[in-house]
């Protein structure tokens, strides 16, 4: 039997996933030699992927 409905949730209304997804990215770039800050990752919340796909902030 199929669910009723799915709930997907990208705003955080369930589980605040932002301040694992900010370290993960500290963390990934790091690993490649590059540099990404927490305010960097700020910067980008709620953007649209026109503005967190292209050029760094």
């Amino acid at each position: 039997m199929l669910p009723a409905a799915v709930l997907w949730d990208m705003d955080g209304t369930i589980i605040d996933t932002e301040p694992i997804w900010q370290e993960s990215q500290v963390v990934l770039t790091a690993r490649y030699g590059a540099e990404w800050t927490h305010q960097d990752g700020l910067s980008l919340v709620g953007s649209g992927l026109e503005r967190s796909g292209g050029d760094p902030p």
